[in-house]
């Protein structure tokens, strides 16, 4: 182990215990302390921690697999601590694990153990809903409850959705695929299936529910589904395809221009702004001219409100400047129409 203690990373290790989650944000965390704490090295490899969870564990890899997760803590607007889990399974997730970290903070590290025993392995240590084993009958469960629990996070702060991109391109590229039922299974389209999902529930969804608080919370992961799927399009997670039916789809009701509906209207402003530097080329001249047509059409609309209108036109100076961001728009402050004044 290095001299320097300024090389070494303080590790938290937990195991065993119980999953609680925590709030509207679905906060994930151990109901019980650490049970130890260890020091690797920044440079240290998959197998250097692998070794140092069976130490504290007192356990060993010839009698025990091990599943090991990292938890990457987030300060959320409020103050609140959110938890992403990284699945810890080579070199490669790690160390980039490791970069994630806070060099000034411990790291956590979550440990579920089987025991081998003639040939089969009995669950030791339990997590909640983390993997009882690649390949089993419950994969696919878990790869849809670890996506679900990610995506949950990401669309409800949209200031991060840049750094989820980046979470979800790595994952997956490290988790494997599944196959049930002849079904093929994978992170990928699991998260892509919950971007539609999200993104297709309408005003109705809206409407039923029953308190303002709610509705607000719908809204911004609405916003927050918009932005994520912005930020993968540019990890090129998915095509410009899928991006031209979004724009269209929020556009779709507005080319009657008699009732434009205003939370589509912003939808399109905060996707607009994320994607239309990369969509917006020689060979989409005709589909971009098109929108900004609408668009400019909208803001002369007389119900849209002052707030709207005004996104909408920096939306067009955005354009006419190549993208190129100016200064910060009043309107397009987020939610500031949504809370209720006291």
């Amino acid at each position: 182990m290095a001299a320097n203690v300024e090389q070494q990373l303080a590790t938290m290790l937990f195991w065993g215990g119980e999953i609680t989650k925590n709030g509207d944000m679905g906060c994930v965390d151990y109901s019980e302390p650490p049970k130890t704490m260890c020091f690797l090295s920044h440079s240290s490899s998959y197998d250097e921690l692998e070794t140092k969870v069976h130490t504290a564990m007192d356990t060993n890899a010839d009698r025990t697999r091990l599943v090991l997760f990292g938890r990457h803590p987030m300060i959320i607007p409020g103050g609140q601590t959110v938890f992403v889990p990284i699945p810890l399974t080579n070199d490669e997730s790690w160390k980039w694990f490791l970069q994630m970290a806070s060099v000034s903070q411990p790291i956590h590290v979550y440990a579920t153990a089987k025991r081998r025993t003639d040939g089969q392995e009995v669950q030791l240590l339990s997590c909640g809903t983390y993997p009882r084993d690649y390949g089993n009958e419950y994969s696919s469960e878990w790869l849809s409850g670890l996506c679900s629990q990610i995506f949950n996070k990401a669309v409800m702060v949209p200031e991060f959705s840049e750094m989820f991109a980046d979470i979800f391109y790595r994952l997956s590229s490290m988790l494997p695929e599944f196959y049930v039922n002849n079904e093929t299974y994978s992170f990928k389209r699991l998260l892509l299936n919950q971007c539609q999902e999200e993104f297709e529930k309408g005003k109705a969804d809206r409407e039923f529910a029953s308190d303002q608080e709610k509705v607000i919370h719908m809204r911004r992961r609405k916003w927050g589904n918009i932005k994520l799927i912005g930020e993968l399009y540019k990890k090129k997670m998915l095509t410009e395809r899928i991006i031209h039916e979004c724009i269209k789809k929020l556009l779709g009701g507005q080319y009657e221009y008699e009732n434009p509906d205003e939370e589509d209207v912003e939808t399109l402003c905060h996707l607009m702004q994320t994607v239309g530097e990369t969509i917006d080329h020689p060979k989409a001249k005709e589909h971009m001219d098109l929108y900004f047509e609408t668009i400019s059409k909208l803001i002369n609309h007389p119900t849209l409100s002052s707030r709207l209108k005004e996104m909408l036109v920096h939306l067009v100076d955005l354009r006419e400047n190549k993208w190129q961001k100016m200064g910060k728009v009043e309107g397009s402050k987020m939610f500031e129409d949504f809370h209720p004044t006291s």
